[in-house]
């Protein structure tokens, strides 16, 4: 095979019982070049990222690694090759310290077969300081920022003479900052000569950062397309087969009465004098960078979180919300951008998931009507288009479009009066974050009032009928959404001398 090419597959393929996850896909990636990997939940990334790890072998097809086939036939055998994957969950020992890190299960030792500290420092720091980044090799992993954990993963990987590294996903937890920051890396590690294959649900940030891009779709080859000959508009139309314009709801619902009215709250630094109100039928966005206070701030309006002063007007009385279960009796539903954490209860399946906030509803006596329970868990699958084997399947084993469905079908049983969605397409693909917009247009059509909390402009542009923009606590602006801008929204959200 043509030496040309760090790594070459011809016609991949791979089954999972009855479904067919690979479909004859031959890709290149060349040498030294940063390569966008993007698909739908269930296209086949994970399926081909586990190959070229020795997770899993293909069933059938070739792989040529420097010009040579290779099967992978477990990780280690990946690893020696030259192929490590930064994976989205870390796998540091937060107790050691960085050099031990990097050098894990590796560390120079002295003639007594103990860590020679002196060696092992200098080590981890001449890597660090190939990668241009600050970082002692002495702090413990635990003192260290997410975004600095994910460069001691990377420079674990490249300490063992890596030449492609698979990034899963690294931007997720990320700020605009620290994304900007690992981006900086991975093109110095292209200008070092390392190849990086980049898969991310996030297709401006490939857009930005790669050289080339991938598409994968129900486990065939979409596309490969050059960056620099290709658009956004181009890559999501190749992944979900529309076009981008026809990604987010249409007409606007009919807005009602107004049902919520939040007067001068504030706590501490988190969020100060927030003042706006909510009517039926509303989608109402709250913008704005992180530590703006957005999550802090509808925490406290659904008894999750504090404030120190402040009223909520619900229906036109004041009311006292003091505890989420208050929220839920009186209508208003948070649905958790954390939904690893916060949000379901991974080991249990989809029906206990599903009715987990509404039990009272579905109980007489403390006896739980298991009857009703499965007709509605079904339904609810049915309406949701949650793709499971069945009721009492594990959520754990979901796609995460299709968690983050099982959380929008706990909030829905709830029958919620305003829906409070926190980063609702957290983590999920263009294709599912389709059909969650969809819903809550719909929701807003059937009179339900909803607060979307979102960090990806575009989104929250396409989605919201009014947008509040927050800087360091405070509220910027509240904007029409069809009668302002991109500019104009950044121009409140980072301009900290910016009024009302």
């Amino acid at each position: 095979m043509d030496e040309k090419y760090l790594l070459e597959t011809k016609g991949i393929e791979k089954r999972f019982g009855g479904v067919h996850a690979l479909k004859g896909i031959s890709i290149e990636i060349n040498k030294g070049e940063i390569l966008g990997l993007v698909g739908e939940n269930g296209a086949g990334k994970s399926t081909l990222i586990k190959i070229f790890s020795g997770v899993i072998q293909q069933d059938s097809g070739d792989i040529f690694y420097e010009g040579k086939e290779k099967i992978f036939n477990s990780p280690a055998d990946s690893m020696k090759s030259g192929i490590n994957t930064v994976y989205q969950e870390l796998s540091l020992v937060k107790h050691r310290t960085v050099a031990q890190n990097i050098f894990c299960l590796r560390e120079s030792t002295n003639s007594l077969g103990l860590i020679n500290w002196k060696t092992l420092n200098e080590n981890a720091k001449k890597i660090l300081d190939d990668l241009d980044v600050i970082i002692s090799p002495k702090a413990y992993v635990k003192d260290l920022s997410i975004a600095d954990q994910q460069i001691v993963e990377i420079a674990k990987a490249i300490s063992r003479e890596g030449k492609l590294l698979i990034m899963d996903e690294p931007t997720s937890a990320l700020s605009k900052d620290e994304i900007n920051q690992l981006f900086i890396l991975m093109r110095r590690l292209s200008d070092l000569g390392h190849s990086i294959l980049f898969v991310s649900h996030k297709i401006e940030e490939v857009i930005e950062v790669s050289d080339r891009v991938i598409i994968l779709r129900d486990g065939n080859l979409a596309g490969k397309l050059s960056i620099k000959d290709t658009n956004l508009s181009q890559v999501i139309e190749l992944m979900v087969g529309k076009k981008l314009e026809n990604l987010f709801p249409g007409e606007r619902s009919k807005v009602g009465k107004e049902i919520l009215s939040i007067k001068n709250f504030s706590y501490k630094k988190k969020f100060k004098n927030v003042n706006f109100n909510l009517s039926q039928g509303e989608i109402l966005g709250i913008f704005g960078p992180i530590g703006s206070g957005r999550t802090e701030l509808v925490k406290a309006i659904c008894g999750m979180g504090e404030k120190e002063s402040g009223d909520i007007y619900f229906e036109g009385n004041k009311v006292k919300v003091d505890s989420p279960a208050m929220a839920i009796q009186k209508g208003i539903v948070y649905m958790t951008e954390d939904r690893i954490n916060e949000g379901l209860f991974f080991k249990l399946s989809v029906q206990r998931n599903l009715i987990a906030s509404s039990l009272r509803s579905f109980s007489k006596i403390g006896v739980l009507l298991l009857d009703k329970i499965r007709v509605l868990s079904e339904k609810m699958i049915e309406l949701l288009r949650i793709v499971t084997p069945g009721i009492h399947t594990p959520v754990i084993s979901l796609s995460g479009g299709n968690q983050q469905k099982v959380l929008l079908g706990k909030a829905l049983l709830t029958k919620p009066k305003i829906l409070i969605a926190d980063e609702p397409t957290r983590g999920i693909d263009v294709g599912a974050k389709t059909e969650i917009y969809a819903w809550l247009r719909k929701l807003a059509s059937d009179g339900v009032a909803i607060i979307m909390v979102n960090c990806e402009l575009p989104e929250i542009m396409g989605v919201t009928d009014r947008l509040i923009v927050m800087y360091s606590g405070e509220v910027k602006a509240i904007l029409d959404t069809n009668k302002t801008s991109n500019k104009e929204v950044l121009s409140y959200c980072y301009d900290s001398s910016s009024k009302k």
